[in-house]
């Protein structure tokens, strides 16, 4: 044999030898693709990577594995708890602000009718606003209640002198020259009034009303006060505000600044909260989104809805 016909014989042998294993690969596949067939409808589940996605949602959550169900419970658990502490931080910071403004408001509206009036003894919903100079209602003993001291702001409620008793804060005229001098001290006596007298004078009758009288004295004093009549008492303490009748008396003495620096404030507070404020998604844009994918990524996203 000659060297052209050695050559033709190993070329032929080569073509032969990659028919034989295509042939054998062809077999197996189709074996595989038998095993698969009969698997199926055995009932058994066969990973299959060329699957194609099936339209209908109950299936596709049926053919999702055991496996992936405990990540999803750990995952909307996260997603839970974020939206519970989204929740809470937010009633938090509402409640604070809702408490700040009221404080404020309270504080101007306070001022602002303290000076419109050219007295100080106008009530607002009859209450009265005081600031305290003196220290003489310091707390001394430990089961004392409702002292205060110089620099605080007391609350103090119009009442009727009948219904006040041994042991109420009062805040009184001491003085009757002295109308604008107030006194805020605590009662220690009490003496009823006497019976109205009814007098005739020229004719018509004359009713003389009497008033009870109380003792006080200041908590950190050590002698009592001058009786002083019914009719020189305004009212009962309520509650004081510790360090407020410092900021009354300055927003009282400069109510324009304060009300211009108040104003700034809360812009400055609005304008923030719009800056750092997370951009809303517009309803919109996840359908345009949606719209933007190709077929295969639109089915593959439909599997998971």
């Amino acid at each position: 044999m000659t060297i052209e016909e050695q050559k033709l014989d190993r070329s032929k042998k080569k073509v032969n030898n990659q028919k034989k294993r295509s042939v054998e690969s062809n077999k197996l596949k189709s074996k595989k693709r038998k095993k698969r067939v009969s698997d199926l409808k055995a009932g058994d589940t066969v990973p299959n990577k060329r699957r194609k996605p099936s339209n209908n949602k109950n299936a596709s959550k049926k053919k999702k594995t055991k496996k992936n169900q405990p990540s999803n419970q750990k995952n909307r658990k996260k997603n839970t708890d974020k939206k519970k502490q989204r929740k809470s931080s937010k009633v938090v910071t509402a409640v604070f602000d809702l408490l700040f403004f009221l404080f404020i408001f309270l504080m101007l509206g306070g001022a602002a009718i303290f000076t419109i009036s050219e007295k100080n003894d106008k009530s607002f919903y009859g209450y009265r606003f005081y600031e305290v100079y003196t220290n003489s209602m310091r707390k001394t003993q430990e089961d004392q209640k409702g002292n205060f001291v110089a620099g605080d702001m007391i609350i103090v409620k119009i009442e009727d002198p009948e219904k006040i008793k041994v042991g109420d804060i009062i805040t009184f005229v001491p003085n009757q020259q002295s109308p604008d001098t107030y006194l805020t001290h605590r009662v220690i006596a009490k003496e009823e009034p006497e019976k109205t007298e009814q007098e005739i004078v020229d004719g018509e009758v004359q009713i003389s009303e009497h008033y009870p009288v109380f003792t006080t004295q200041g908590d950190a004093n050590n002698k009592s006060d001058p009786p002083v009549r019914g009719d020189r008492v305004i009212g009962v303490v309520q509650f004081s505000i510790p360090k407020a009748g410092t900021g009354l008396k300055f927003i009282r003495e400069n109510t324009i600044p304060v009300l211009v620096m108040v104003v700034s404030f809360f812009l400055l507070v609005i304008l923030l909260r719009q800056y750092f404020a997370p951009e809303k998604e517009d309803a919109s844009e996840p359908k345009k989104r949606y719209d933007s994918l190709s077929t295969s990524k639109r089915r593959s996203k439909d599997l998971y809805k």
